[in-house]
């Protein structure tokens, strides 16, 4: 079984031996480190953030980190401007069997109220991960974990959640396991699932399974990341593995769930990977939108390339055109983009350091072709590893973003990126 923070593994390999290389161009942007984790002796304040990050409307920045802090299972923080630089308070220290472990992938989400819910990977009642929320009073600086569902790992409703949540108009929160549910596939591991956690008066969440992936029906098995809602609430995402020649062969798709008007779902593939050589392999991330109804997403390294970034075009067919934009790319992160329909990603490593660059894709105009831009390659001392979708500043284009690694104590980085 592989999880994102594994590809990391595969690609120092790929660098290793000399199978990437890193495009040289590069803009005279400026980097500063927000934040350097892990306070020795022993990493309270986190260690090794790998998912993206979230701003509330203040201005605060909210992240979570794979491990560190009080057992070691990972912490959700928080980052706040002050007049002296920027200060991390810990809202909460994960304790692996007792509420989850790793909350590695997952970009967190926040409601109406400022409370956030996010996944672990693993932990919980049967280490099979969980779904939770943290909430506070505005008045109060304290924040309550609560748990919303404990996944079995028994192969009813999935195990491992190694992607984050997302929330529709009536509060329901969506997301993926990477494997068990109630099909059969994988090695006998399970296939993943989608589901829903829905809200109740009396605070119950109830979980419901809208998807099982399995090898036989070839579509896709392993989902890896979040989903993405398009506007009339469909949900798309992509899988690791899966596609044609089954869940342990295929290279994996991008997928539709749509509802089928029986309250049911139904799953469309969009697109197979490895229907053409050298389209990419095993997608990481999920895909993102943009204002004429594209879809964008990126491929994990592989057996045909070392990532890659792509577009899916709808046709009125009903059948969707699929165009690579940047191919070795290096396992790039999941995208983000720009007012001016620029994407963004970091990636892992490659640059002259070898610990990893930020990448800009600008969109060209009419009949050309997207140009690669490096805005930023990092040396270890100011981080390493970048990761997780940047955050895109709209007025100014500043970028904001973690590395896994790197800083002062090794334990990574909150950064900042201004042009």
């Amino acid at each position: 079984m592989r999880y994102n923070s594994l590809s990391l593994l595969a690609l120092i390999f790929a660098v290793s031996f000399g199978f990437v290389t890193t495009p040289t161009a590069a803009f005279a942007t400026q980097e500063q480190v927000l934040y350097s984790f892990c306070t020795l002796p022993r990493c309270a304040d986190g260690q090794y953030p790998y998912a993206g990050l979230l701003t509330d409307k203040a201005g605060n920045m909210y992240g979570t980190t794979g491990s560190g802090g009080v057992y070691n299972a990972g912490v959700v923080y928080e980052l706040s401007p002050t007049s002296s630089g920027w200060q991390e308070t810990v809202l909460h220290s994960f304790g692996g069997k007792l509420d989850g472990y790793g909350p590695w992938s997952g970009t967190l989400v926040m409601d109406e109220s400022g409370d956030l819910y996010g996944t672990t990977i693993a932990g919980g009642t049967f280490n099979a991960g969980t779904a939770f929320e943290l909430m506070h009073k505005p008045t109060s600086s304290v924040w309550t974990e609560k748990i919303l569902h404990n996944f079995d790992g028994n192969g009813v409703d999935g195990s491992n959640v190694n992607g984050g949540l997302v929330r529709d108009a009536q509060g329901n929160l969506y997301g993926t396991t990477y494997s068990g549910g109630p099909l059969s596939g994988c090695n006998g591991l399970g296939c993943g699932t989608v589901f829903e956690l829905s809200p109740s008066p009396n605070g119950v969440w109830t979980e419901k399974i809208l998807f099982a992936f399995n090898q036989d029906g070839f579509q896709g098995a392993n989902p890896a990341d979040s989903l993405t809602f398009d506007q009339a609430g469909n949900l798309y995402g992509t899988t690791e593995s899966g596609g044609p020649g089954g869940s342990q062969f295929g290279l994996g798709v991008v997928f539709e769930l749509a509802r089928n008007g029986n309250n049911g779902w139904a799953e469309q593939v969009l697109y197979n990977f490895g229907s053409v050589r050298y389209d990419g392999n095993n997608p990481l991330t999920n895909v993102i939108f943009d204002a004429a109804g594209n879809l964008y997403g990126t491929t994990g390294n592989g057996a045909y390339t070392t990532g890659s970034v792509f577009e899916l075009t709808p046709q009125s067919s009903g059948q969707w055109t699929f165009t690579q934009l940047c191919s070795f790319c290096y396992s790039p992160s999941a995208l983000a983009f720009d007012t001016a329909g620029n994407l963004y990603t970091a990636i892992p490593l490659g640059g002259p350091d070898n610990d990893g660059f930020v990448l800009e894709l600008v969109r060209p105009t009419a009949g050309g072709k997207w140009q690669q831009v490096v805005l930023y390659n990092f040396d270890m001392t100011d981080g390493s590893g970048p990761t997780g979708s940047p955050i895109v500043e709209s007025r100014s284009n500043t970028l904001y973003g973690v590395t896994t690694y790197g800083g002062t104590n090794l334990g990574g980085t909150v950064y900042e990126l201004t042009p």
